[in-house]
């Protein structure tokens, strides 16, 4: 059993995914009955307003950019659209080519 959240018939929802099917965790009338997985866009499970990261958090990572250790990490943000559902992972290669391609 896995919660996911997806988009069907217009509205997106959480539902429990359970042997290919996914099952409304809030049944509305008319929508009781579960729908394939295969019928459903599988959306991220979270919707944040922002997403904070935090840069050279570790030695490792520092020495492997062979940046010098900072005294303090760094913060950064990325758009609420940085987030996507594991469905809809790309490569970095792909991405950077269609952005040098544009």
């Amino acid at each position: 059993m896995r919660i996911i959240r997806v988009e069907h018939g217009g509205t997106s929802y959480y539902g429990i995914l359970e042997d290919g099917l996914v099952f409304r965790l809030h049944q509305q009338p008319g929508h009781m009955e579960p729908i394939p997985l295969s019928e459903a866009k599988v959306l991220p499970l979270v919707t944040p307003s922002k997403v904070v990261c935090v840069g050279l958090n570790y030695k490792a990572h520092a020495e492997e950019l062979g940046y010098p250790l900072p005294n303090m990490p760094s913060f950064f943000l990325k758009p609420p659209s940085s987030i996507i559902a594991l469905s809809m992972r790309r490569s970095w290669r792909w991405s950077w080519a269609r952005y040098a391609a544009t």
